[in-house]
C-alpha cells in the first residue's frame, strides 16, 4: 500500500514543484499530515483534516477545530475555528461560534 501512495506522490509531484508549492497534504493510517517538496515531514499524522492555503499556510483540524500553522509546522492561529478560509493579502476568513471574522 505504501508503495502504491508513494507512486502517486512521485507522479504528482513534478505538477506541484511546477506550481511552486511548497507543501503537500499526505495521509496515512486516518491521518493528515504535511511535507514539503523535499518530501520532508513538516507535520506528524496527528490532524482528521489538512489543506494548505496560499501554497504556504496549513490549515489543520485537531479536536474538531481548525487552526493554522506555517510552512514550518509553527502555530499561528490556534485550534478554536470551525472554519479557516483563504482571503486576499495576508488576510484569513474565519468562523468561531457560529460568527465570521478576519485574521491577519
Amino acid at each position: 500500500m505504501i508503495k502504491i501512495l508513494l507512486i502517486i506522490l512521485c507522479a504528482l509531484l513534478p505538477y506541484f514543484v511546477y506550481s511552486q508549492q511548497e507543501l503537500l497534504p499526505v495521509f496515512k493510517n486516518g491521518k493528515w499530515a504535511a511535507v514539503d517538496t523535499n518530501l520532508n515531514m513538516v507535520t506528524d499524522y496527528h490532524y482528521s483534516d489538512l489543506f494548505i492555503i496560499k501554497d504556504k499556510f496549513i490549515c489543520a483540524k485537531e479536536k474538531g477545530n481548525f487552526g493554522l500553522l506555517d510552512k514550518k509546522g509553527n502555530l499561528l492561529l490556534p485550534f478554536e475555528y470551525e472554519k479557516i478560509r483563504d482571503a486576499l493579502g495576508p488576510f484569513f476568513i474565519v468562523r468561531k461560534n457560529g460568527l465570521w471574522g478576519i485574521k491577519d
